[in-house]
């Protein structure tokens, strides 16, 4: 083993002269394997190496038991140890995500607060070719893309993974073979954590079929790394070509192959540092296949679709502020800078005014059937309408969704109600109760313009 895990030091670039090592270090073989092989070649790579252990408080004595013998082992060594000590299900309960969740990020927490204490610039987990295997399988159970299949990676940022390409088997004969001494987490032979029956109850069954399945996974990620890195290249090549002085020219983008297309999103999305998910970037790919619309990836970012471009805006959007006044005749400024004209025209000018302007033909409704205290306002929770000409009543956010009204937008649409519900929508039209008909005497239009600039 040893001249392999060197092989992958070397091979994958993990460590260089003069690099301070901080090894996570639970107790267990593959953690013991790896803070002994870095210490029995810290002169040759020419190496610091230092322990840290997290006590995760779940199994009472055997927690105890684990950090004692982490301990022991870095004293008779001189190594230097760092522990802490932290009420996992506690925590896990208070943040509501699994213990499993809460025990990753909190020793990945104290990771970096230890390497910080020693002045490392590198941190050291006990990932194997089985730990590998059981990702890539857990991935693709939950469903996943080519990189959940690629799964661990031998380096990220200032974390390395040394025995990445060294099965479980080769790390506990190297522990029998320097008497380096172990514990067994009785955790590990549990069946309620999904990783155990694919370690327990999977990945024997594969072994059975093929004894060299590790290697075959090994064979599939490799493959599928290098397919990753050709469409990532095309992804960014496409990215620069969509350029454009606004943001990104959407046609363009939208004209690109799938696999392209979600590469190139995720791109943009990461250039701006913002956290994101599935559900997002299949809403932004959306957008820019329809060439329209708004997506929120997160609190301080967004994407919209603005005359044919794709543009990001940072910062927290200052959301729409609610308004509401009588309605009554006149024109009335509106939040946004813009104008709503309210006028009253009789049937007999209704000829004449549809002749004038077809296209505000929507925006009438019949002025007799409007009730007590109407108002012009904003949308409100709850709100329904059945538009004119549909047997139905909707909510007014199903309709925002259903014709992608971005969400910063919503807020600004400008609604007429009286105490019955909704007269009018903006974007959509009269609420059926109140469209004009053959016998209506009374109009009122609304026109909404652009205020002065």
């Amino acid at each position: 083993m040893n001249h392999k895990v060197l092989q992958t030091v070397y091979k994958q670039n993990l460590i260089q002269k003069n690099d301070k090592v901080v090894v996570g270090v639970s107790g267990g073989a593959d953690s013991m394997a790896l803070l002994c092989f870095l210490y029995q070649n810290r002169v040759k790579l020419g190496i610091e190496v230092a322990a840290c252990h997290i006590n995760h408080m779940l199994r009472a004595q055997q927690s105890v038991r684990d950090e004692s013998v982490v301990e022991a082992y870095c004293k008779a060594l001189c190594i230097p140890f760092f522990v802490t000590h932290v009420d996992i299900a506690s925590l896990a309960k208070e943040r509501k995500i699994s213990v499993e969740e809460c025990g990753r990020q909190e020793r990945y927490r104290f990771f970096e607060k230890t390497a910080r204490q020693f002045g490392a610039n590198k941190i050291a987990t006990a990932h194997t070719l089985n730990d590998r295997a059981e990702t890539t399988l857990l991935n693709l159970i939950r469903g996943t893309g080519a990189k959940g299949l690629i799964s661990i990676q031998p380096m990220r940022g200032n974390i390395i993974r040394p025995l990445l390409f060294t099965t479980r088997q080769e790390v506990e004969s190297y522990c029998g073979r320097f008497g380096i001494p172990f514990v067994t987490d009785s955790s590990n032979l549990q069946e309620n954590y999904t990783r155990n029956k694919i370690r327990h109850n999977i990945l024997p069954v594969m072994q059975q079929i093929n004894p060299n399945v590790l290697q075959s996974v090994l064979r599939l990620q490799n493959t599928l790394q290098e397919d990753e890195e050709y469409l990532q290249a095309c992804a960014q090549n496409a990215l620069l070509s969509a350029k454009c002085p606004q943001g990104w020219d959407c046609a363009q983008l939208a004209g690109l192959p799938p696999s392209i297309l979600k590469r190139a999103l995720k791109a943009l999305v990461l250039q701006y540092n913002a956290p994101y998910d599935q559900k997002r970037l299949d809403l932004l790919q959306n957008i820019v296949r329809r060439q329209s619309g708004g997506v929120q990836i997160c609190r301080d970012l967004w994407f919209l679709v603005q005359n044919g471009c794709l543009t990001a805006q940072q910062g927290p959007k200052k959301p729409s502020e609610p308004f509401a006044f009588a309605l009554q005749p006149g024109e009335y400024p509106l939040p946004d800078g813009r104008n709503i004209k309210i006028a009253i025209i009789h049937r007999d000018s209704y000829k004449n005014f549809k002749k004038i302007n077809e296209n505000n033909f929507t925006n009438v409704i019949d002025y007799d059937k409007i009730w007590k205290n109407a108002k012009i306002r904003s949308k409100l929770d709850g709100d329904r309408i059945r538009l004119a000409g549909q047997n139905i009543t909707k909510p007014v956010k199903k309709l925002f969704q259903q014709a992608h009204v971005p969400l910063q937008e919503r807020l600004k649409k400008v609604v007429l109600a009286d105490e019955q519900g909704i007269l009018w929508l903006e974007g959509f039209g009269p609420a059926s109760r109140c469209s004009i008909s053959k016998d209506t005497a009374n109009l009122l239009l609304i026109d909404i313009t652009e205020g002065k600039k």
